[in-house]
Parts: structure tokens; sequence; C-alpha cells
């Protein structure tokens, strides 16, 4: 699965420019303020109807204009390309499109464009708080578990309503009754979640290893309750509580991954650079797992890898996605540091004053 077309519209300063990336190794190069890191943000928008740098759309929209829009080939085979497309104007509102096809699902337009993106938020992964790492492992489920999805929909609306009953006051019975509902798709999402967590290590500590080996780093779950309960018991023990503060304390929404080396969180332990190495390793190890699962591809996008790695590191994880035959989009300011690591099957984009023009690599 790669991205073989890329049309921006009014995508902050790019007023309009379409791309032909190569299947493998695309570096996008410009000096800062150019609009390099603006092409990453424009293959985000059309996978997942949302920008990685800013949450309104107000600020990403050009000057001037009222919508941006993005659209995309993507080839599933040899023979079979799907279009997307997506438009979001100032105030949020959405048309999104595939197959010549109107659709009302992110969900839908997430399947068909599946990303990692790597840039200096993705070391929340370590230093943030627990959603993002429940993030990080529900984007697996969602990708290669099909019956995860419906069930975390479920459970999101049985929480919703269990939080609002307790802020109601509501009785005993009637809030047993969103229990029921609550406590059937936890049990479900923490099964899925622990024997995802399980495949995933198999695979990180493999990639891991290869980029720098640190002893005694453990990954673990952490279910969201007292594992010396079933949930429906830790339920019922924290039932004031939840009156209290008028939300549900216990359940996989509370759920963790402990990142530790021995008992101490591994942020605080290592250096930047292996805080660096690790969330690398992290998301490699998610994009491979996602391929050995649905023999189907994801696309990385990098930004800024020289600013964030040294040369040896560069090329350990550039080995890696060669190996997963993975298409990369790469942002750099000099693309010597990345294309005399790669030497072939590379598209250079040049990118000034939100212009892209493509180089012989």
């Amino acid at each position: 699965m790669t991205l073989s077309r890329l049309t921006i519209q009014h995508l902050r300063n790019i007023s309009h420019t379409t791309i032909e990336p190569a299947p493998q190794f695309n570096i996008i190069y410009g000096e800062n303020g150019s609009g390099k890191t603006s092409v990453l943000e424009a293959i985000y928008l059309l996978g997942l109807g949302r920008s990685f740098r800013s949450r309104t759309m107000s600020s990403i929209i050009q000057l001037g204009k009222e919508t941006v829009t993005v659209f995309g080939l993507v080839k599933e085979s040899q023979y079979s390309e799907v279009p997307l497309g997506i438009e979001r104007k100032k105030d949020g509102a959405a048309v999104i499109r595939v197959r010549e096809s109107t659709i009302h699902s992110i969900a839908e337009l997430a399947h068909y464009l599946p990303l990692q993106i790597i840039n200096q938020d993705s070391y929340q992964l370590l230093t943030g708080s627990p959603k993002q790492r429940r993030q990080f492992l529900d984007w697996g489920l969602f990708h290669v578990e099909p019956s995860f999805f419906p069930i975390w929909k479920r459970f999101q609306r049985s929480l919703q309503q269990r939080n609002a009953s307790l802020k109601a006051k509501v009785s005993h019975a009637e809030l047993k009754f969103w229990d029921k509902e609550f406590i059937e798709t936890a049990i479900l999402i923490d099964q899925l979640r622990t024997r995802q967590l399980k495949q995933f290590k198999q695979i990180f500590f493999q990639r891991f290893n290869q980029l720098n080996a640190i002893d005694k780093l453990e990954l673990n779950y952490r279910q969201g309750w007292n594992t010396e309960l079933e949930l429906a018991q830790a339920l019922a023990e924290s039932l004031s509580r939840d009156r209290q503060y008028g939300f549900t304390h216990d359940g996989p929404h509370r759920a963790d991954i402990d990142i530790k080396i021995g008992r101490v969180s591994a942020s605080q332990l290592l250096s930047r650079g292996q805080q660096k190495i690790l969330t690398y390793s992290l998301l490699l190890a998610q994009g491979q797992l996602f391929t050995e699962s649905t023999h189907r591809k994801c696309i990385y996008l990098i930004d800024d890898m020289p600013a964030e790695l040294d040369r040896s590191h560069i090329q350990a994880v550039l080995t890696c996605l060669t190996e997963m035959q993975a298409q990369l989009f790469i942002t750099c300011i000099d693309p010597e540091t990345i294309s005399s690591v790669l030497k072939t099957n590379i598209k250079l984009f040049h990118v000034e004053q939100g212009v892209i023009m493509i180089k012989n690599s």
C-alpha cells in the first residue's frame, strides 16, 4: 500500500501542487519555514481528517481561503488504486470522498491510509499521559482486528452513559443497567489489548535490539483496575467514590502501558537520545506488526530526522524501513544526510516558499 499521487490545495503556504511520490523513499527538503512539514501535514489530513500541528482548521487553511483540500491515490496492488479526498472548512466541516462516494466516517478513511508519524511530539509515548499509550495500542487493534472498533464504540457509549448517570445521581438499579454493557465491552477490550501487546512485544524487542539494546527494559500492560478483582467487583468497591466525583474510576479507559527499566519509568532513566531510539523502535514495530497481520503496509511520516538522530542511528532506522519495504516521507534541510544512506529508490522534492519541485536523486 503506497500513496502514488498527492494533490494539496490551500494548506498553509502551499497554494496548489501535485506530486507523484516514489513507492519507497521520498525526501522532502528545504529551509525552515519553506513548507516541507506541510506536505506531511497534508498526508496526515488525508489519512486522519485532522492536523498533527494544530487543533483548528482555520490555522492551517491558507490566508484568504475558505477551505483546504487534499486528494490522493492509494495504490493497493499493482492493478488497483483507490482515490481519496478530503475538504475541510474553517468551521471544521468536512467532506470526505472515497472511490467517488461521500462517506461520513473518519474511521473508514483511516482504513485506506494507515499512517505512523514520527516527530518531536512522538516522545510523549514515553513522557505523556496514559491516553497516548492507549491510543498507540488501539491503533494496532483498529487496523488488524475488525471486531475492535464496534466494541470500542459500544464501550465509549456505555462509559458516557454511566458517567452521566453518576452525575445525575440516578438509582442503583438504573446504574446497573449501564454497568452490564460497560463490563461486557470492557472485558472484550481488555482481552484484545492483552493479546495485541503480547504479539507486539515479540517484534518490538527484535527492532529495539537492532537499534540500541538496553538491559532490563520491560513493557507491561495495566488494565485499568485492580488485577486481583473482577471488574464488577472493582466497580462495586469504587461506587461511592464514583458517585462523589461523577465519573468512573475503573475500567479500560484508565489502562496504560508501563515502559520501565526495573521498577523505574524508562523516561526517567534514559537519556534524550535513548528515548528517541526507544520511540522509533515502538513505532517501527507497530508498522511491522500491522504488515505481518494484514499483509498491507503502513506509510511513515518522519519530520526532521537528522535533527533527532545521529548518522549511525539514521542508518539503522532506514535499514529497518528498507527491510519492511515501507513507504517513507521524510523531511530535512540537507537531503545528503538521508540520500547518502539510502542511495536508491529515492525521490527528492525541494520545497521553497510553498512551491514543490522534483529533483534528480
